[in-house]
């Protein structure tokens, strides 16, 4: 039997894992700030069969209208009629002013045929394509009527009222500026650059302040943690990055990875996780935090790098190995000799 429930606590995992797993990178943001927004204008629903879960979906009320923002359903689920009883549900509490959006063809980061797919699900459905186009987080997608007609101004209007709602939940609380030495930013990164990683041996961080690029991530002012990186030949190898304990479980790691890799969209982004059997009370950690990794579109390479001593994987948005991680690397050694 599938029925539908309003449950975060009960549910937070399974639709934690599906959200990371159903959506491009470009179309989420941190899953902390949308539990957020739950409770302001934000509906998280759950859907289940015979007990089990089965998907969910993220609408955002504004008034009078509402904004279906993400819907979705585990890949073994789908197909089974699951989506349309969502949609009839979503009708029945949210009213006919609802509307969502769905991915351009030319957007990149969804197939052409997937998106007809979608446009065919929606419009079997009883749902209107109605040729407006709506900008969502900086993207451009197609507006979908899932009853009556909602006028464009209208539509733009909630849209806008939603992403306000990501802010006061901390949507763009986190930020990631360089640093320059002598600042009070310097300082702030260097204390916690000392104090991460357990004290392990390090890169001197004089070294990427003088030939990297130090950033210091902050929540809305705060210091929250940095990032050290070395580029070279089109490579940006960051061995360290850190936030701090308080700020964890809040998508802050995340999020400053997106703003990283957002400010450096043609260079390919190389991170160094602890490699297997390094540490074995750190593998745990190691799991979750490839597995978040995953989630933000970088993949193992398989392949270990050794440095300080220690072993690393290497781990990057596009395909990458040790040699360009030790290019980033001699142009630190060559300009000082730091390691």
């Amino acid at each position: 039997m599938f029925f539908s429930r309003v449950s975060l606590s009960e549910d937070y995992g399974n639709i934690r894992e599906l959200y990371l797993s159903a959506f491009p990178e470009q179309e989420r943001i941190p899953f902390g700030v949308l539990a957020a927004t739950v409770g302001r204008g934000g509906n998280l629903i759950t859907y289940l069969s015979d007990g089990a879960f089965k998907g969910f979906s993220f609408t955002y009320t504004d008034g009078p209208r509402s904004f279906l923002v993400y819907l979705a359903f585990n890949p073994g689920d789908r197909g089974k009629g699951y989506g349309s009883e969502a949609l009839a549900d979503i009708r029945k509490r949210f009213g006919k002013d609802t509307f969502t959006v769905m991915e351009k063809p030319e957007s990149g980061f969804t197939s052409a045929a997937l998106c007809e797919g979608r446009r065919r699900f929606y419009e079997r459905n009883g749902c209107t394509v109605p040729g407006m186009t709506l900008k969502s987080d900086g993207y451009l997608f197609d507006a979908v009527w899932l009853g009556a007609p909602v006028a464009q101004a209208d539509m733009e209007s909630t849209v806008s009222d939603y992403e306000a709602a990501q802010k006061n939940a901390g949507g763009t609380g986190v930020t990631l500026s360089a640093v320059s030495p002598g600042t009070s930013a310097a300082d702030a990164a260097e204390k916690m650059y000392s104090a991460s990683y357990g004290g392990m041996r390090k890169i001197p961080f004089e070294a990427f302040l003088s030939n990297g690029t130090v950033m210091l991530i902050e929540v809305s002012g705060e210091p929250a943690g940095y990032c050290a990186s070395v580029s070279a030949d089109g490579f940006l190898l960051v061995p360290y990055m850190a936030v701090e304990e308080r700020f964890r479980g809040r998508g802050v790691f995340s999020e400053s990875l997106r703003l990283l890799r957002s400010e450096h969209p043609d260079e390919t982004v190389i991170l160094l996780p602890e490699a297997p059997g390094v540490d074995e009370r750190l593998q745990s950690m190691r799991y979750r935090l490839l597995k978040r990794l995953s989630a933000l579109g970088f993949e193992d390479r398989m392949e270990r790098y050794s440095l300080l001593g220690r072993e690393y994987q290497i781990v990057s948005d596009k395909e990458a190995g040790k040699d360009d991680a030790e290019r980033c690397l001699r142009r630190l050694r060559r300009r000082r000799k730091a390691i």
